[in-house]
């Protein structure tokens, strides 16, 4: 299968959204570890999201810019679903966390899920997924929110670039 196939079939248009997306995620972790957001589970270095979130969830302002509201909106009212086991059959449902809590701390969560989903090939549990057109959005908005997040702490900004 050709990769614009593949990206066809994931209902990404852009592959070039879907690797700055990757290596936004990747790097904004890398910046967390640097700055010493960070946890060990089983003696493995992980980036602590929670850690970092607490921090900066006051200073978090959804309505900074058109693009940045846009983002947190759809986000919010559509976030990422998390692939479950029910009755033995793997589904996706809406995750408590991107439903309750302070807003950078659901964003968080959704954008940890899309990057899951992506990643651990979520997507196709039982065939093609209903709602394609989202996983760009998805993609696309996690971007425009990661950014976000970088500027609110100078340190982890400076690591991230």
């Amino acid at each position: 299968m050709e990769m614009k196939e593949l990206l066809n079939k994931l209902g990404i248009k852009s592959k070039e959204k879907l690797l700055e997306f990757l290596v936004a995620y990747s790097r904004f972790e890398f910046a967390l570890k640097k700055t010493n957001h960070i946890k060990s589970t089983d003696g493995n270095a992980e980036a602590n999201w929670e850690k970092f979130i607490s921090k900066v969830k006051d200073n978090f302002n959804p309505a900074k810019t058109d693009n940045l509201k846009k983002a947190v909106d759809y986000l919010l009212e559509f976030p990422a679903k998390k692939q479950i086991i029910q009755d033995k059959k793997l589904i996706f449902k809406e995750h408590l966390s991107t439903k309750k809590g302070p807003i950078a701390c659901r964003l968080y969560h959704c954008i940890r899920i899309t990057r899951n989903n992506l990643f651990h090939g979520g997507k196709f549990p039982n065939g093609s997924e209903p709602e394609l057109a989202r996983n760009t959005k998805l993609i696309e908005y996690s971007i425009i929110v990661l950014n976000e997040f970088t500027q609110l702490d100078s340190k982890v900004n400076e690591c991230f670039w």
